[in-house]
């Protein structure tokens, strides 16, 4: 009994050290596979060279460059990206580039930089504060303002159904107001539209927790888009095609934020409502593509969990699931565009995250043994980009299921190629900060 007992133990010994030896070889093959083909970069002087030739190759045939994060406090990749933003249209001609913001509110932005109003300015009243305040990101608002005047400005605009900051919160509906009131003076003095008005407001503008409209509110706010939508439609002005975008995004957005309670009270979602947001953006993104971007080369920029494609394959490993059921912009995107599109993604080991508007730091911990992240780490590079689109990255172990760490929280396992089409790493995150610039401007 005792022999047998020894052998087994000593098997059980033998079979774990073979199998943490297989582990240990396949680990350096694939930290040896990412040196080799994952340029190193420098993110204080991205891009050099050996960048450029990498790109060069990357985007050849590329009209649409999405930029995901891994969340809104991620104060490297802002810098990275606004790099890689002033690259992109230097070199390779995307003039516009298009933020998870709002789509009026970016298009009225755009509108006063035209008119020499100052950029700074206009972007702290459209953007997202998370960007448009972030030390890391005002080297790119300096630059449209450099170019805005040019022969080849990069052009702002938005894609959110949102109304992200003061343009779409105090602007938006006295626009509207205006238009109504020429297309249609009666209406436009009625009670009914007054109610509409007022809803109309509470949706632009909301508090946490929104107001509810009541069932005649919400019947008269229905009625009233569709009015408002119908005048549009009859009308001769140039900017009739823009105006119907933006109801159809008033009408989404009454939606979203109705349904707030509903995900508060567990009656719907998280995912379900961020579905509507997802679909609404790609819907945007697909109008300017067809209108006034027609025939150019563009750039998003967004958080991850809206960018990536292939969603239905990413595989929780930790925390929620929080892509079941999803349908992202990304998605919609990669449906439409498929090779024309170039969706890039960041991996980081470790750091800390924080939004440039808040003061919280939140730590980020090193990334688990195994994963992508940990192989990018034990590669010795401070930072790094590999191209997943190219014939060895697609023939190799990095096409297979590998668990990553996306967005700087959850795990999940996937075939990241076919979720991405290019990553960055950068081993350290560090937070966004507040730029001192923003201590006045905007509204």
């Amino acid at each position: 009994m005792g022999i047998k007992f020894s052998t087994y133990c000593l098997s059980s010994i033998l079979i774990l050290g073979t199998t943490a030896s297989v582990l240990a070889q396949e680990t350096d093959e694939r930290v040896a596979w990412l040196r080799q083909n994952a340029i190193p970069i420098s993110l204080t002087s991205f891009p050099d060279s050996q960048a450029l030739a990498y790109f060069d190759k990357a985007l050849a045939g590329k009209q649409v460059v999405v930029l995901g994060e891994q969340n809104h406090g991620d104060g490297t990749t802002f810098q990275l990206y606004s790099n890689l933003v002033k690259l992109l249209h230097s070199r390779y001609g995307f003039d516009a580039i298009v933020f998870e913001s709002g789509f009026y509110d970016c298009h009225k932005a755009w509108q006063s930089i035209m008119q020499k109003e100052d950029a700074q300015t206009a972007i702290n009243n459209s953007v997202f504060k998370l960007w448009a305040h972030s030390e890391q990101v005002q080297p790119m608002i300096g630059y449209i303002a450099a170019q805005a005047n040019t022969p080849n400005p990069l052009e702002v605009g938005g894609f959110d159904c949102q109304f992200t900051g003061y343009y779409g919160k105090k602007v938006f509906l006295t626009e509207v107001d205006s238009i109504v009131q020429v297309l249609s003076p009666g209406y436009f003095t009625s009670k009914e539209y007054r109610s509409f008005r007022k809803t109309a407001n509470s949706i632009t503008d909301y508090s946490l927790p929104p107001v509810l409209p009541s069932t005649e509110e919400r019947l008269l706010f229905d009625q009233g888009i569709n009015q408002v939508l119908a005048l549009l439609e009859a009308s001769p002005s140039k900017e009739r095609a823009f105006w119907l975008q933006a109801m159809k995004n008033l009408q989404v957005q009454s939606g979203v934020v109705w349904s707030l309670q509903k995900v508060s009270t567990g009656k719907m979602t998280g995912r379900e409502l961020n579905n509507m947001r997802d679909v609404q953006m790609a819907k945007n993104v697909v109008w300017l593509l067809e209108g006034p971007y027609k025939g150019r080369k563009i750039i998003l920029w967004a958080n991850s969990a809206h960018t990536m494609k292939n969603t239905e394959s990413l595989v929780p490993q930790s925390g929620r699931d929080v892509f079941k059921g999803a349908t992202t912009m990304g998605d919609h995107l990669f449906d439409i565009y498929r090779e024309r599109l170039y969706v890039i993604g960041t991996l980081s080991y470790q750091g800390q995250t924080g939004l440039a508007h808040h003061p919280q730091i939140t730590e980020v911990a090193p990334a688990p043994a195994g994963s992508l992240n940990h192989l990018f780490h034990l590669a010795n590079q401070e930072a790094a980009f590999l191209d997943l689109n190219t014939q060895e990255s697609q023939n190799s172990w990095i096409s297979q299921d590998i668990i990553a760490r996306p967005d700087a929280s959850i795990l999940f396992q996937a075939d990241w190629t076919k979720v991405l089409d290019g990553v960055f790493f950068v081993h350290d995150m560090k937070p966004s900060r507040k730029a001192k610039s923003n201590q006045s401007n905007g509204k």
